[in-house]
């Protein structure tokens, strides 16, 4: 079956090693003999990546499909989720005005009362009316945590840790000639590459 196929590769790889991983390289002739065994190793990997593709590729194409369709479910259930989440955070941010401008009212009273009665001066109370942390609803219970986020207002501030090399974009600036560019090494190597002659 299937496996079979594998079994088959796995061990047409292993005798390709074996017989590979004695070469040696001390002139042109094993040079060549070793671009050959090269052209041979990329040919077989070739082989094996079409008998993985012809297995997988079904299988592959079954899964996407499948999480396709749970894909429109969650998707509906993550609009729902942030919508629920966008209501709560927005009547809270009105709790917290409210509270805020309740609170002002409070202190103000008592210090007023502070100034008509110059005795009370030293017992004012610190007025603080908490928001509650947690809700216990019926079934839930919502705990509301202060999350910092942040959004790009000005790039050109941003301090250089924070910054990151855009490397596709230099790759590309590379492959088009460019030679030198401000903090960048540019070199050139030689790498072999094999192909079969026709």
């Amino acid at each position: 079956g299937n496996l079979s196929v594998v079994t088959t590769l796995q061990e047409q790889a292993t005798t390709f090693y074996e017989k590979v991983i004695r070469l040696r390289i001390t002139n042109n002739q094993e040079l060549m003999m070793a671009a050959d065994e090269t052209l041979h190793l990329k040919e077989f990997r070739g082989k094996v990546e079409e008998a993985r593709i012809f297995l997988v590729k079904p299988l592959n194409d079954q899964v996407k499909a499948i999480n396709g369709e749970f894909h429109k479910v969650t998707d509906v259930l993550d609009k729902i989720e942030a919508f629920v989440k966008a209501l709560m955070g927005q009547y809270r941010r009105d709790q917290e005005v409210k509270r805020l401008a309740t609170e002002a009212k409070l202190k103000a009273l008592a210090e007023a009362a502070a100034k008509e009665n110059p005795e009370l001066t030293s017992v004012v109370p610190i007025i603080e009316l908490p928001q509650e942390k947690t809700i216990k609803a019926v079934e839930a219970r919502v705990t509301f945590q202060m999350v910092w986020r942040w959004e790009e207002q000005d790039f050109l501030a941003v301090p250089r840790e924070y910054l990151c090399l855009d490397r596709a974009k230099i790759t590309q600036a590379v492959r088009n000639g460019i030679r030198q560019i401000s903090g960048i090494r540019i070199y050139s190597e030689e790498i072999p590459a094999i192909g079969r002659q026709y």
